[in-house]
């Protein structure tokens, strides 16, 4: 990730559960021009993709990030170390066009911890139907091991009822600055937490969250969805032209059911993308979904060819 400071621009790599900050600016690469212009070209690459593909062989994996001891078992990676890796700040420099690393041991970080502060009054009322967790003892799941070397996880696994058996839970994570946004949802489940509407309604609900000894909010840990293809897969990131026809009236089914059960439990969705007057109303709650479905049979259905099909299995 790529971010823009006073200083110049910080590039951030996460690798073996640490995380680098290293300084790019072209003041330290002046009267240079080989180099300067190698900057531009790799800024430009890191703004189109968003991130770089790397094949690292870093030596010193800590064991809980060892890809082969996560296979086995041996290695259970943890929530704390990813939201609060070890940082090593650095800076890029250059002399006779030949580029160096100059490790500031010092120099504190200008980006804070991904903690957000919440009303007490909030925490205290959530804390009556929900666990709170510390990230320590949240303990992080990947279906690819070699995932824990750099993904920030949202497959995790929680004791919910200190039962000893872990169930697990969809991580939805918050910067420091997302407070607001974060209350807001967290009132919406906390709506849902208190109605009426039946267990066995689709709709993700809040199984605890997660934050530090003084109170602050890391995330929430919500109901786990499995959206892979063979369990029908999910709306979000759908090629609808590739999808038959029956599994989206069976979409179409599993949302109005949804809304339905929410009304009839005393609440009103509010997501649905209907018009501004109606949001918040059950009336804009059918709308958003009249809309949905809508959209669900705009298209056709196409089969994919051969070709396609041998491009994805090879993916």
């Amino acid at each position: 990730m790529l971010v823009e400071t006073d200083k110049g621009r910080i590039l951030f790599i996460r690798c073996n559960g640490r995380e680098f900050h290293i300084e790019l600016s072209p003041f330290f690469l002046c009267n240079l021009p080989l180099n300067t212009s190698r900057y531009y070209k790799f800024i430009a690459v890191v703004r189109d993709r968003g991130e770089i593909d790397a094949e690292e062989e870093a030596p010193d994996i800590p064991s809980s990030f060892d890809p082969d001891m996560i296979q086995t078992g041996k290695a259970k990676p943890l929530l704390s170390e990813y939201l609060f890796p070890e940082i090593h700040q650095c800076r890029l420099e250059s002399e006779n066009d030949k580029p160096f690393p100059i490790y500031m041991p010092d120099e504190k970080s200008e980006f804070s911890e991904p903690l957000c502060n919440i009303r007490p009054g909030l925490a205290s009322e959530l804390e009556q139907y929900v666990k709170f967790f510390d990230p320590s003892i949240v303990e992080v799941l990947f279906r690819r091991p070699k995932q824990a070397l750099d993904d920030m996880p949202t497959r995790v696994l929680a004791d919910l009822d200190s039962s000893g058996e872990k169930t697990t839970c969809f991580f939805k994570g918050f910067g420091s600055g997302e407070f607001i946004s974060l209350e807001k949802e967290l009132e919406a489940y906390l709506r849902l937490l208190k109605s009426n509407v039946v267990p066995e309604a689709r709709v993700v609900r809040l199984l605890g969250v997660v934050a530090v000894e003084d109170g602050r909010v890391a995330g929430l840990l919500l109901t786990y969805v499995d959206c892979r293809r063979e369990n029908d897969g999910i709306l979000d990131g759908i090629y609808l032209r590739r999808t038959p026809i029956p599994l989206r009236e069976r979409w179409a089914s599993q949302i109005k059911e949804a809304v339905q059960q929410l009304h009839e439990g005393g609440v009103v969705w509010g997501d649905a993308k209907a018009d501004n007057e109606k949001t918040g109303t059950k009336e804009g709650d059918l709308q958003g979904v009249e809309r949905i479905v809508e959209y669900l049979f705009s298209e056709g259905y196409e089969s994919a060819s051969s070709d396609d099909e041998f491009d994805s299995a090879s993916e």
